[in-house]
């Protein structure tokens, strides 16, 4: 459940692509200055076969991590293209963490004010290009929507994602913010490659353009430069 999408590699690499799985989550933790650490979003966790329907083993190991986290009280399901949803994740926390790794926002606010929204969201939208070129097909998965918010017209998904930003404000989640931000004020290096890197070393070698992803990456690696 890592962020980015070169986890799966990795660990095929290490253990065997017959015994790794992807997943990825939308459930929300902040590490507190005590070192406690709070729940603070509850979402959903997604877990498929990389392989696919013809992923038999990966299917069934699938089904077990769902059950296993349902039953502990986890909302989880299992879905037949794990890619997708792996993309749609990146796409949205790439876009949200280096907004708020630049700007120092929580997500509520990021989401709620017009001129960050039309950032999310063409931030988006150059990160959707690199997933479809590659041969990914984005969809809306179960509180994390990505194709409508790619490919409606950018006023209506502005829209969205303020509204997204008011109700997260409405609900007193006002604390929360993105892994990266935390990072940063801890001194930290980011996860700047697994959320940009891979992303956009795979966009130069399919020759997708990106110019704000670019323009985003260097501001934050120059900083990185100066974290732990």
């Amino acid at each position: 459940m890592q962020n980015g999408l070169n986890k799966d590699d990795h660990l095929a690499n290490k253990f065997g692509a017959g015994k790794v799985i992807g997943a990825a989550t939308t459930e929300g933790v902040t590490l507190t200055d005590s070192g406690e650490v709070e729940h603070t979003i509850s979402g959903i966790t997604f877990f498929g076969a990389l392989g696919g329907g013809d992923d038999t083993r990966g299917i069934e190991n699938s089904e077990k991590m769902a059950s296993l986290f349902n039953n502990a009280g986890l909302r989880a399901e299992v879905v037949d293209d794990i890619k997708s949803v792996e993309w749609g994740k990146l796409i949205r926390m790439a876009s949200g963490a280096a907004l708020s790794i630049l700007t120092r926002l929580e997500y509520h606010k990021i989401l709620r004010n017009f001129d960050l929204a039309w950032c999310y969201i063409q931030l988006m939208r150059e990160l959707a290009e690199v997933a479809r070129t590659d041969g990914v097909t984005l969809r809306d998965h179960t509180e994390m929507a990505v194709k409508s918010l790619v490919e409606s017209p950018v006023e209506d998904a502005i829209k969205t994602i303020v509204q997204a930003g008011k109700r997260i404000e409405a609900s007193g989640m006002t604390h929360v913010k993105i892994s990266a931000l935390q990072d940063v004020e801890r001194g930290r290096k980011t996860e700047l490659e697994e959320l940009l890197g891979y992303p956009l070393s795979l966009a130069k070698k399919l020759n997708v353009s990106t110019p704000r992803l670019d323009f985003l990456y260097r501001l934050i690696n120059g900083l990185d430069s100066y974290l732990l």
